[in-house]
């Protein structure tokens, strides 16, 4: 049984503008940002880089834009 996560991610066209709606729009804080690089093994593209910029909600939600 699953009682909760950390953290869900949303696929961002744009990070800056979507780490802006986030926190300057809904409240949320930043907080670490870096690479993930083995998106490109998980998505079958190799050598493909994510990056990445977590925002947490006072509430207690984590998002991984």
């Amino acid at each position: 049984m699953i009682l909760s996560f950390p953290h869900f991610g949303i696929c961002a066209r744009d990070l800056e503008a979507s780490t802006r709606f986030y926190v300057n729009g809904l409240g949320f804080e930043k907080m670490r940002s870096g690479q993930a690089e083995d998106v490109g093994r998980l998505l079958s593209l190799p050598g493909a880089v994510a990056q990445t910029q977590f925002v947490k909600h006072p509430s207690g939600g984590t998002i991984e834009l």
